[in-house]
């Protein structure tokens, strides 16, 4: 920021990291891509699968001020290599897995839950190489990656944070689990319910239709709205092209090489080593979460197709499928997520100019968005309600934790 200010272009914080999310998000599809091509697909499925994830709701959504997709790239960048030895059969030495398990070092320093893609790149170093092999680079790679990470998060906890005590230290880099300390605004049930959570909060991520679809079913009234049947009947859609590729990829996997075999397997494993470890205890349905998981999930889905054509079965009805996919999911993103938010953005700007409505003196406002907050703090009786249902769970909140507030004003 301070290199273009110097340069007399001057930006804010938060666009410069806007600017960065996008171009991150553009480098993992690119990645996504690469790793399709690098089985052996064709450019068009290698463009449908980038093009899944570029317009992954996930992937737009949080390209913002958040930092999901830097560890999202280096992940991706690991498999992609990965991939691409596995699809050569090269023979690599010691050298392969501790670069591997640095960079995956490097992917913990965003975001501390990137220590679980240790078990992905496990599951591609050992997956049908003989047993020597397997287990020599698999500890190759975590004893470098335990390494680097504990040298890299000492380094930047005293030399970036100012850290003193080894108290603060395991504040900062277990914050995950330190967070749990608190009361949490969601519970999570028994293990049916925590499983339903988390298959919402990952196809969320991918189509923000499964919002909806939930919304839908504690509300049936939705279903009066034009716009909400619209983006019900895409979503469902797209449920159903999905459990067709799926279908293909499982009819197809006695015939996978063993290259794709080892990608399905380590796919699996990246979607349930996050899920299990992480989601089932640490906001199951909260999407941006499961970004990590969408890479996986959109290769589990494209294995079948691929797997038929580098077999040299060519099926113009499998690409019309991902064809209709893309589409599908781009465009209910689009109409129910990306354009809305977009609109209230701009809302939100003309509300803190005045330009909507003004202020008076004894003017109370509530609201239940943090980005309303920002416009409201000077107001003097404003009530942050994610605030309040942040202490807490929902029922917690709505009986005791929202105080009396006095309409005397407007």
């Amino acid at each position: 920021r301070q290199i273009l200010t110097r340069a007399g272009w001057p930006v804010g914080p938060l666009a410069l990291t806007q600017a960065v999310n996008a171009a991150l998000a553009a480098t993992a599809a690119v990645l996504l891509h690469g790793t399709i091509r690098a089985l052996g697909g064709s450019a068009f499925w290698g463009w449908v699968g980038g093009g899944l994830l570029a317009v992954s709701f996930g992937g737009w959504y949080f390209a913002n001020g958040e930092l999901h997709h830097y560890p999202l790239v280096v992940s991706l960048l690991g498999f992609f290599l990965l991939a691409r030895a596995r699809a050569r059969a090269a023979r690599w030495g010691p050298r392969f897995p501790i670069a591997l398990g640095a960079l995956n070092a490097v992917g913990i320093m965003f975001h501390q839950e990137n220590v679980l893609f240790g078990f992905t790149a496990v599951a591609m170093l050992a997956v049908g190489r003989p047993r020597r092999e397997a287990v020599r680079d698999s500890l190759a790679y975590f004893l470098a990656g335990a390494v680097a990470t504990g040298l890299l998060a000492v380094a930047i906890a005293v030399g970036l944070r100012g850290v003193t005590s080894a108290g603060q230290f395991w504040a900062w880099f277990l914050w995950l689990v330190e967070s749990t300390a608190a009361p949490q605004p969601y519970t999570l049930g028994g293990l049916p319910t925590i499983a339903l959570k988390v298959a919402k909060g990952k196809l969320t991520a991918l189509v923000l239709g499964t919002q909806v679809l939930t919304d839908a079913a504690r509300e049936p009234a939705l279903l009066g709205a034009a716009t909400v049947r619209w983006l019900l009947a895409g979503t469902v859609l797209a449920y159903g092209l999905m459990a067709v590729l799926l279908v293909g990829a499982w009819r197809r996997r006695r015939q996978f090489s063993p290259p794709f075999v080892a990608v399905a397997a380590a796919s699996v494993v990246w979607m349930l080593s996050y899920d299990v470890l992480l989601h089932s205890w640490f906001w199951p349905t909260a999407p941006e979460y499961h970004i990590s998981g969408l890479p996986p999930l959109i290769l589990l889905l494209l294995l079948g197709p691929i797997a038929a054509e580098t077999g040299g079965a060519r099926d113009l009805r499998w690409r019309l499928a991902g064809l209709a996919l893309v589409a599908l999911v781009a465009a209910v993103n689009i109409k129910g997520g990306i354009v809305p938010w977009y609109r209230f953005g701009q809302f939100k700007e003309a509300l803190a100019s005045g330009h909507v409505i003004a202020f008076r003196p004894g003017d109370t406002f509530v609201s239940f968005e943090s980005g309303l907050d920002q416009a409201f703090t000077s107001s003097g009786r404003h009530l942050a309600m994610k605030e309040v249902f942040a202490r807490g769970s929902k029922s917690e909140a709505m009986r005791s934790g929202i105080p009396p507030i006095d309409f005397a004003g407007r």
